[in-house]
């Protein structure tokens, strides 16, 4: 256990020493986290994926023909974007309410593919059959904005959000 001042604050707790560290050697996919509440004898469990995943190149493609290209919100979080030595390395999820979508990003007249990771706590909130709604893309660009585009192939559509630096901050 380690201080965590703000869990404290946040909840009025008494004592500070709410959070906890743990290393593991080696690679894991994923762990069940539990916790035991020995005064009202309960065990709590969740399943957790990792989410630091190793990002492949991201191949590009001519375009996108699943039909015309809908601006319209779906939903979507980008938990990580960061530029290294003239490359961008973007992680997040994204889905339309079902199983059948693919995410693609792009970067002015350049489409991207990305790669689908598991996210089993999209999954779960969202009560979906699957849990690869999430992606990962490393592109060959270094660029703070760009466009993600959802083929929700079960519709013959595709969806399109524009991202900007701005919006990742919120």
């Amino acid at each position: 256990m380690y201080s965590r001042a703000d869990v404290k604050e946040a909840y009025a707790f008494s004592s500070k020493n709410e959070g906890f560290l743990i290393k593991v050697r080696g690679k894991i996919e994923s762990f069940e986290m539990f916790l035991v509440d020995e005064k009202n004898k309960l065990i709590y469990s969740i399943l957790m994926d990792n989410l630091l995943t190793q990002y492949e190149l991201s191949e590009e493609i001519p375009s996108l023909d699943a039909g015309d290209v809908i601006e319209r919100d779906f939903l979507y979080t980008v938990d990580e974007c960061y530029c290294k030595r003239g490359k961008t390395y973007i992680r997040g999820w994204a889905h339309d309410g079902n199983d059948d979508c693919q995410v693609f990003i792009g970067v002015g007249e350049k489409i991207y593919v990305t790669r689908p990771v598991r996210r089993s706590d999209v999954m779960r909130a969202f009560s979906l059959e699957d849990d690869k709604h999430g992606f990962t893309a490393l592109l060959p660009v270094k660029t703070s904005s760009f466009c993600l585009y959802l083929v929700n192939h079960s519709k013959h559509e595709i969806y399109k959000k524009n991202i900007d630096e701005q919006e990742q901050k919120e």
